[in-house]
């Protein structure tokens, strides 16, 4: 099933041709109650992988794009953190 953002899931060539690879797709609730996607991308770069979060959220008119990046080897530390952080956002209208 496509998302509220019309990229598939199981499609990842719009990450490969940003050279990552894509990892998983999730629904997400922001704190405002405000609706989501949860992509999570790899990369490599000079040897190491690289994870990345992209938070889509919003609508036609008004959307929230955030992406955070850490190395995978700290994943365990960063990825709760990060994900808390990005989940406050709110689009003020």
């Amino acid at each position: 099933a496509e998302n509220a953002f019309n990229i598939p899931p199981q499609n990842s060539a719009y990450f490969a041709s940003q050279g990552m690879t894509l990892i998983s797709s999730e629904p997400v609730v922001m704190h405002d109650g405000s609706e989501g996607v949860l992509f999570t991308a790899e990369m490599k770069l000079k040897g190491f992988v690289f994870e990345r979060l992209i938070l889509m959220s919003g609508d036609y008119h008004f959307t929230i794009w955030i992406n955070a990046g850490y190395i995978k080897l700290m994943r365990d530390k960063l990825r709760p953190v990060i994900l808390q952080s990005m989940l406050t956002s709110k689009i003020y209208e």
